[in-house]
């Protein structure tokens, strides 16, 4: 028979928060906690499932660069720079304490890592900064080229508070263990360093080879009711393929030779 323990019990026991009456016992910080620490993980499985909803693949060549960010990540941390490959944490709980034995026993999940990616793992060097960094640096460079100045600080904005989140996360689940300002920034200069660049690289070449592979339309739409933006694919045969949208929907197609 499953028994759930109170949430609140469970989510302190993956981070080894201690007790309620701890300085992080409130549902608040933990929930704070505990998005800081999926954060790198939605980052990635959102242009996957986003392909997976439109039949189509697009989105998951953003998420594919973040993959191989935490794979380069790995290769210098391990190989070049003599880290070890454990993270200082790794909790293992019971989520269900008292579940029927066949359900099996316990349930592992560390905060430092992505799941599905723990064998690239680089103690005190999280890759989950690797991940977000590439991955929000592309639709940065893209936001930047396609977007309104205020599209682009709202996205600011957003990006400034997951990466936000996950520091916290970094720091109360102790990914690093020096928790002060300076060594958590000692701790995400590496991965964060790569993941920049592996973005960086990767948006250069999307928009001069693959431009059909970055994440945002070519259109910008600043929310002017009624305003019709072309949109140019690449020539071909001295023709270009043009849509035209309107309140950002497509409403036409046209071939200007």
């Amino acid at each position: 028979m499953w028994q759930f323990p109170d949430i609140g019990n469970t989510i302190r026991s993956v981070f080894n928060l201690g007790s309620p009456s701890t300085t992080y016992s409130s549902n608040f910080s933990l929930l704070l906690v505990l998005l800081g620490a999926l954060s790198p993980d939605i980052t990635l499985l959102i242009g996957f499932v986003s392909d997976i909803l439109n039949g189509s693949f697009r989105f998951s060549v953003t998420s594919l660069v973040g993959v191989l960010a935490v794979v380069l990540h790995w290769m210098f941390g391990k190989y070049l720079l003599g880290y070890k490959s454990t993270s200082p944490v790794t909790e293992v709980i019971d989520i269900a304490a008292g579940r029927d034995v066949m359900a099996g026993g316990a349930v592992s999940f560390n905060p430092c890592t992505i799941r599905g990616l723990g064998m690239f793992e680089v103690a005190e060097s999280p890759m989950g900064m690797a991940a977000m960094s590439s991955v929000f640096v592309i639709y940065l460079l893209d936001t930047i080229t396609k977007r309104t100045t205020t599209q682009i600080g709202l996205y600011l904005g957003f990006a400034a508070l997951v990466f936000a989140l996950n520091l916290y996360t970094y720091k109360e689940a102790r990914c690093i263990s020096d928790g002060s300002i300076t060594g958590l920034f000692k701790g995400i200069a590496l991965p964060a360093v790569i993941g920049l660049a592996s973005g960086g690289i990767a948006y250069a070449v999307m928009k001069t080879n693959y431009p059909d592979f970055l994440p945002l339309d070519a259109e910008i739409y600043d929310g002017t009711p009624g305003k019709v933006h072309p949109k140019c694919g690449n020539p071909s045969d001295n023709e270009f393929v043009c849509d035209a949208y309107k309140d950002g929907k497509r409403i036409s197609t046209a071939i200007v030779a």
